[in-house]
C-alpha cells in the first residue's frame, strides 16, 4: 500500500499511480494516476486521470516502480509503438 505502481492493461494502455487499495478480485485503486501514452512521432506523453479504478480482469502487469528513477523528462524522449491490445485465443 502507497507504493508507487505501473499497470499495462489488455488493452495495452499503461498506467501508473500511488497504490490506495486493491480486493480478491485485483480490482485496483490508484491516487494520482497518469496515463503514459507512446508514440514514434512525439515520444511519451503523460496525461492526468487523478484517482482511478482498473477491474482486476483488465490487467496483465503490476510492478512497482523506483520513484527515484521514474522521471517524466527523460520519457518525453523515448520514441516507440504503442503497444498492442492483448488479445486471448489468437495466434
Amino acid at each position: 500500500m502507497e507504493k508507487r505502481v505501473l499497470l499495462v492493461m489488455q488493452d495495452g494502455r499503461v498506467v501508473m499511480g500511488i497504490l490506495v487499495g486493491w480486493d480478491q478480485k485485483s480490482n485496483i485503486i490508484l491516487s494520482e494516476c497518469i496515463e503514459r501514452r507512446f508514440s514514434l512521432e512525439s515520444g511519451a506523453v503523460d496525461t492526468s486521470l487523478g484517482v482511478y479504478m482498473v477491474k482486476g480482469d483488465q490487467i496483465c502487469l503490476v510492478g512497482e516502480l523506483d520513484t527515484g528513477v521514474d522521471d517524466a523528462t527523460q520519457w518525453s524522449e523515448i520514441r516507440a509503438e504503442p503497444l498492442p491490445a492483448l488479445r486471448y485465443g489468437e495466434t
